[in-house]
């Protein structure tokens, strides 16, 4: 954590709001925001939009070079909440 304050770039606070993300989503009870398709979030099914990103995701995470490893860690954390979130 030490380097993160010393390299207070954006792709650290990126992925330091992932992870404060990830362990909102841990402790949170979704049940009340389910629908039979998924996770509504004001009156937008987070569900669909993520099943129709997610392909876009997946080729961004295959990027070798252009993308940092940090921020690539954010959005595999991301789609790991997101797919526990919403079925397939």
């Amino acid at each position: 954590m030490a380097q993160a304050k010393k390299n207070n770039d954006g792709s650290t606070q990126f992925l330091n709001s992932i992870t404060d993300l990830h362990k909102a989503a841990n402790k949170a009870d979704f049940g009340k925001l389910q629908s039979r398709t998924g996770a509504l979030a004001r009156g937008v099914d987070v569900c669909i939009v993520y099943l129709k990103v997610r392909p876009f995701l997946e080729i961004i995470l295959r990027i070798p070079i252009i993308i940092p490893e940090k921020v690539k860690e954010g959005i595999r954390l991301l789609m790991s909440v997101l797919d526990t979130m919403c079925p397939r």
